[in-house]
């Protein structure tokens, strides 16, 4: 499949899946491979939270249970919680960075190789070359997050207040994230400096602004929505679980320690399964992005027609 080609709206939607349909497999076994630690370190990690939580809130609830325990608990570990704590959040951030930079690395190979013959190595040995631009890159999204960040909230603000723009917060937020993920394919694919490509990156999607940011806004909102639906499956089964409880005690009351025990279980349940569904369509979403800034390279660029006609005249 050739990304450096000109689309229509459409097309950035079917040549999405259609990349996903023909590598997919190729794709996620990479994902997995390179992600799959960071993602079982963190929902392991996730799930202890959760259940230090849960033992808090009981504790919290239950008249037997008493203050004093939970609180010499806390002052006997205050240490490694705070440690703990540093911990998830050096990896959060790690597992971020390498999750985030995953796809335009993958399709990186994919270009220069014309295809999918590369292996998870080749994947390792880009992130190793480009280990100090993305450093830099990630240092330099915190400065310009200070300013984009605050516009993008004020511009969604204004569109949401409209009648007929609440729908298009998710285009201004589609256009945001169009810019961040050109911004780091721009970096790693050419010679510009870290702030020549964010100027770059920052006037793509004017190429074709409707389309390009309307098309990662209609994306967004159909996350938004599974994930929401994927949220409430957890509490759905918790309220049915409840009803019935209530309806088979005969004193039609339940336990508040044994309710709020249930409820944590839903709401960790509800926690790992959206992570694990945000995992799949956030790269999804970032596919979406790519092929979108290859299109709008090659109207600009015109880099899959240069390259053709040189490979004519090679062969005249």
């Amino acid at each position: 499949m050739q990304l450096y080609q000109k689309r229509s709206f459409g097309a950035y939607f079917s040549d999405t899946f259609k990349f996903l349909r023909l590598h997919g497999k190729h794709f996620y076994r990479s994902y997995l491979l390179i992600n799959g630690v960071f993602i079982l370190i963190l929902l392991a990690m996730s799930y202890f939270i959760g259940q230090f939580y849960s033992e808090f809130l009981t504790n919290s609830i239950n008249p037997n249970a008493g203050a004093e325990p939970f609180e010499a608990f806390l002052n006997n570990n205050l240490g490694a919680l705070i440690g703990f704590g540093l911990f998830f959040f050096l990896v959060a951030v790690l597992a971020a960075m390498v999750n985030y930079s995953f796809t335009p690395l993958y399709l990186l190979k994919y270009t220069e190789t014309k295809g999918t013959s590369f292996t998870t190595k080749d994947i390792v040995q880009s992130y190793k070359e480009h280990a100090g631009k993305l450093v830099v890159y990630f240092l330099a999204a915190i400065p310009i997050s200070l300013i984009a960040i605050p516009v993008l909230v004020i511009a969604m603000m204004l569109v949401a207040i409209t009648i007929i723009g609440s729908p298009l917060v998710f285009m201004v937020l589609g256009f945001g994230m169009l810019v961040y993920h050109s911004w780091l394919m721009q970096y790693l694919y050419t010679g510009k400096n870290v702030f020549e490509a964010f100027t770059y990156a920052l006037q793509l999607p004017f190429k074709r602004f409707w389309a390009t940011a309307g098309c990662v806004g209609l994306f967004l909102l159909l996350v938004f929505i599974v994930r929401y639906v994927v949220s409430i499956v957890p509490y759905i089964i918790f309220g049915v679980g409840t009803a019935f409880g209530i309806e088979n005690n005969p004193g039609g009351r339940l336990d508040p320690t044994d309710t709020m025990s249930s409820m944590m279980i839903a709401m960790i349940a509800s926690m790992m399964l959206s992570y694990l569904i945000s995992i799949l369509l956030n790269t999804i979403l970032q596919l979406n992005q790519g092929i979108i800034y290859f299109s709008i390279k090659e109207e600009l660029e015109n880099i899959h027609t240069k390259s053709t006609i040189d490979q004519i005249g090679a062969n005249a």
